[in-house]
């Protein structure tokens, strides 16, 4: 891609597709140019404005000077303490306690209104080596192409159960036990019921007569705001053009499997 700098000065103007500085804006190349929500229903794109107009803290000195997320994590380590999470044990020999960091997560109901925020606090597992810190692990997070399978089996006659730290995915097509079945995990982990599924992990949900639409727009525009190429100039080649690329230069991988 190419630089996407802006400008707030308008020297030309050209039609055809071509490029267009924009004086509202001050972006070169607008990422709405290339969007449309017109296959949307109204109330999908009131759900989609408030996941994109809501903004997550990336860290606790953003998220401790705010009431609502001071209260979430207060809950979470009330839940930890509640479940017997942990408990207090020396270390052993030349070892070191792993880190931990909290992770914000807002929780939005079908009609685009947030339910409540939550924080999560998480342990640094990637700071550890295979084989001196630990020999295997366990997490209860399911791949991405599982979300999708299961979605695509939402429509045979049986329930199933999809979890993903602490987010849970219900599917089957008998609403009296779906609703026994989520009544029983309340009673036992205090669950939040957020209604029908519209959004899951950055997979926005769109359930239709004629099947199940997965779409990761706001995914994608989440990345492209992070590296700061919102408003980059699109190009149909992912590399740079006219690149020579030799294939009998540069030092050999040591170990080209990885790749």
């Amino acid at each position: 891609m190419a630089d996407g700098d802006s400008t707030t000065k308008v020297t030309s103007r050209k039609t055809g597709g071509a490029k267009e500085t924009l004086k509202t804006t001050g972006i070169l190349y607008p990422i709405s140019n290339h969007l449309s929500y017109e296959s949307f229903s109204p109330n999908h794109i009131t759900l989609l404005a408030a996941i994109t107009s809501n903004d997550e803290p990336r860290s606790f000195l953003q998220a401790i000077k705010n009431e609502k997320w001071r209260e979430a994590i207060r809950k979470e380590i009330t839940a930890l303490e509640k479940n017997g999470t942990w408990t207090l044990e020396g270390l052993p020999p030349d070892k070191q306690a792993i880190d931990s960091k909290w992770v914000y997560k807002i929780k939005y109901k079908p009609d685009g209104s947030i339910e409540h925020y939550k924080a999560r606090l998480m342990a640094k597992g990637f700071t550890q080596i295979e084989g001196l810190d630990y020999h295997e692990t366990f997490a209860p997070v399911a791949k991405m192409v599982t979300v999708r399978v299961l979605l695509a089996l939402a429509s045979i006659s049986f329930i199933a159960v999809l979890i993903y730290v602490d987010d849970i995915i219900i599917i089957g097509n008998d609403t009296t036990r779906i609703n026994a079945l989520k009544k029983y995990l309340h009673i036992k982990f205090s669950i939040k019921d957020l209604g029908p599924l519209k959004y899951f992990f950055g997979i926005e949900v769109v359930c239709t007569t004629e099947g199940i639409i997965l779409s990761q727009r706001t995914y994608a525009l989440d990345i492209l705001t992070e590296t700061g190429t919102i408003g980059a100039r699109p190009s149909p080649f992912p590399m740079e053009q006219h690149h020579q690329l030799h294939s009998t230069t540069g030092p050999l991988l040591s170990n080209p499997t990885q790749y």
